[in-house]
């Protein structure tokens, strides 16, 4: 069973102790001017220490502000976690049953809370342009003016002009996960129900919902 401070791990992105970086217009531009994302999505988690590679896919909606809903269809684990603006959700069909907590009680660790938030990203990052890796994509990273997290070292997005195509998280313990997104929309309208979630009568509820 993954706990909420499991998935935390992997998705959070706060970062710590790097140096302070130059501001990345570009980066800050695109990502303040998205209302929406849509994409189909393929994650690695690699542990080189382990010699182990995990690989996942599904889809993934965002609504700013606050609401996006990461569906794991093909994997070792079928997962949805479902941000409704209110709570979170994690639901883990193979257990029948679903994780809740209140998405006030834990913003600061929401996953994806750069791409879902409304604040302005140079509120809460400082970001840098990368190296040209030669893959069509220009890359940055962000890290946060507060801090955050220790499992999280540094995140590094991929773009090709003002879309995100891949995300590239490093954990302090060396985990490394990719994202690669494809099929991408952006800003265009996403029915208001995908952020829904209505448990089943048959499913354990685990917490309690605002």
């Amino acid at each position: 069973m993954m706990s909420l401070k499991s998935f935390y791990g992997l998705l959070v992105v706060s970062l710590f102790s790097l140096p302070v970086y130059a501001v990345a217009p570009e980066v800050e531009k695109a990502l303040d001017g998205m209302t929406s994302f849509e994409a189909d999505f393929v994650q690695t988690v690699t542990e080189e220490r382990l010699f182990k590679e995990e690989r996942s896919s599904g889809k993934v909606w965002v609504q700013r502000p606050g609401k996006f809903f990461w569906r794991y269809d093909k994997g070792p684990q079928k997962m949805d976690i479902i941000a409704d603006g209110i709570n979170l959700w994690i639901y883990q069909p193979a257990l029948a049953q679903v994780m809740v907590q209140p998405m006030a009680e834990i913003d600061k660790d929401l996953p994806v809370s750069w791409l879902a938030s409304s604040q302005p990203i140079g509120q809460r990052y400082e970001t840098r342009k990368l190296e040209d890796r030669g893959d069509g994509l220009t890359w940055f990273d962000l890290q946060s003016k507060k801090g955050g997290s220790q499992e999280i070292a540094f995140i590094e997005l991929g773009m090709q002009g003002d879309v995100m195509k891949e995300v590239q998280l490093t954990g302090s313990d060396g985990k490394v996960t990719k994202v690669v997104f494809k099929n991408v929309k952006r800003n265009t309208p996403i029915v208001a129900d995908q952020f829904v979630y209505r448990p089943a009568p048959n499913i354990d509820i685990i917490g309690t919902p605002q």
